[in-house]
């Protein structure tokens, strides 16, 4: 019974949505109400294109909805994201753009530290490249962080858009979004649950053209402690909103503190190259720095860097290979449950083989 009563007090929700603009009183009421009608308590809430200018009118627009906010300002007919939460979440601090497409917000929630990055990405090129190439470097690897929000382009145009030429990639930043997602060792949490789906976040007001252009990316070392990402149909806006449902995992490290190496990597070949190569590139930089102690401390914040992406990197290839083992079991064990006796020798025959 304790146990689960733990479990149940270190789970999250977290709900990501772009509202389409929320100046309307009308249209942030009927968003408060939808909230509350949803069968679970949503702990944090990413918004995005709020059309907010301001922490005084963010504040007066939620004074009432049993939420604490923060806010990336924009304009009154453009951008700003908001990230309301719960008190429950002891709010450490916050990181924001000057134009309202990006919010990072840091929680200490039962002695773990982890942030979220709210995001509202260009709808046009270059200036969503660039956007999605800058965000990477604001984020922290050492401090788990969520990447939500509305990324205005699409991982598999095959799969996640209906209604346009899914060969006609000219228009999507499909490589910046992988390589987003990869620098900042996060994960499609959506697509990992649902690998064969296609499902859509955003639909034209004729239902001719349908994307699913908003994602939630999960660091992987949290998504063993994911128990669902669903897309929930949300009647004030053209966008579904995004549910994750997660607990709050014990491996991660209460923030920035002492870090430890794992030893075992050294023997491994990748791991000696990627450090032997950055470190010889590093060496030439040392008159940029006004001191060989500060090139020193640096030089060991780049190799603390590139060791955690690369074991984050590792965990998951190796969690992806057992995921493979875990499917094929089930998909022969499948094969096995329906299969006639006349039949099942030969297959066991063939796997003995």
């Amino acid at each position: 019974m304790y146990s689960f009563l733990y479990f149940v007090l270190m789970a999250l929700s977290i709900l990501s949505l772009n509202c389409n603009g929320i100046r309307d009183q009308s249209n942030r009421s009927g968003l408060v109400q939808w909230l509350r009608s949803l069968s679970l308590v949503v702990d944090v809430l990413c918004l995005q294109e709020t059309y907010c200018v301001s922490q005084t009118e963010c504040d007066l627009w939620f004074s009432s909805s049993g939420f604490s906010s923060c806010l990336s300002s924009g304009s009154n007919h453009s951008c700003g994201c908001i990230i309301l939460y719960r008190p429950l979440l002891p709010f450490v601090g916050s990181w924001v753009d000057t134009v309202g497409r990006y919010l990072q917000c840091e929680f200490f929630f039962y002695g773990k530290s982890f942030r979220i990055c709210c995001l509202y990405a260009p709808n046009l090129n270059p200036e969503r490249d660039q956007f999605l190439e800058g965000v990477s470097d604001n984020v922290d690897l050492s401090v788990p962080t969520l990447l939500v929000g509305d990324f205005n382009t699409v991982f598999d145009r095959l799969k996640d858009r209906r209604g346009s030429n899914p060969l006609d990639g000219s228009r999507e930043s499909s490589v910046r979004l992988a390589a987003l997602f990869d620098s900042c060792c996060v994960i499609d949490v959506w697509r990992y649950l649902h690998p064969d789906s296609s499902c859509f976040t955003w639909t034209k007001s004729d239902g001719s053209i349908a994307s699913r252009i908003d994602l939630c990316g999960v660091p992987y070392v949290w998504v063993p402690s994911v128990s669902a990402c669903d897309i929930i149909p949300c009647p004030f806006s053209d966008h579904c909103g995004l549910l994750l449902s997660l607990s709050v995992p014990d491996v991660v490290p209460p923030g920035p503190g002492l870090w430890k190496l794992n030893t075992s990597i050294l023997s491994e070949e990748e791991y000696y190259n990627l450090i032997a190569d950055a470190w010889r590139n590093w060496q030439s930089s040392v008159p940029r720095f006004p001191s060989l102690a500060k090139w020193w401390e640096e030089g060991k914040s780049l190799i603390k860097g590139l060791t955690i992406k690369y074991c984050c990197e590792r965990s998951r290839v190796r969690s992806g290979n057992r995921d493979l083992l875990v499917r094929l079991v089930d998909h022969l064990k499948a094969k096995v449950d329906v299969a006639p006796p006349r039949v099942l020798a030969p297959i066991i025959l063939q796997w003995l083989s």
